[in-house]
């Protein structure tokens, strides 16, 4: 699959920060308020957007953090709201807006990186390879048995 030509680059102003901010909201499927409150504690110098006909089409935040291996941090970049129109998905957006974040942030120290991904193919392109779990267990307080106190707990 050949990729579309994209311009690549920061937002360029406050206009293309909101066009991210719907694009997140759509590809991520959070409330409006949540990504615009999200994305205001992130420099807009971690994004990279994805532009084709001076419009925003997709998009990638990479923050710069640090990943602690054998007793010392190491620089990381941490991949987070990965998003594309739904009219430009499949056609190599979100791969050439991964690549050229990996790029910079490679270039700004960042020996690995790290996502939590939500697909598998686009990463998987780009290097990345499932390596952990998180397993979540959740229950009702109420669904627990009742104990009376220890008679010494007042």
């Amino acid at each position: 699959m050949s990729s579309p030509v994209l311009d690549i680059g920061p937002p360029r102003d406050p206009a293309e920060a909101e066009a991210f901010a719907d694009l997140l909201t759509q590809s991520l499927n959070f409330p409006p308020r949540k990504t615009v409150d999200w994305l205001a504690r992130t420099p807009t110098g971690e994004w990279t957007l994805a532009r084709a006909g001076g419009h925003v089409v997709g998009g990638v935040g990479v923050s710069r953090v640090g990943q602690w291996i054998a007793g010392r941090r190491v620089p990381c970049a941490a991949v987070w709201g990965v998003g594309v129109a739904p009219e430009w998905r499949r056609q190599g957006v979100a791969s050439v807006a991964l690549h050229a974040a990996l790029v910079e942030a490679r270039a700004a120290g960042c020996a690995i990186t790290s996502l939590y991904g939500s697909t598998h193919g686009v990463y998987r392109r780009a290097g990345y390879e499932a390596c952990g779990v998180c397993w979540v267990y959740a229950m009702p307080i109420t669904s627990l048995p009742r104990r009376a106190p220890p008679p010494d707990v007042v």
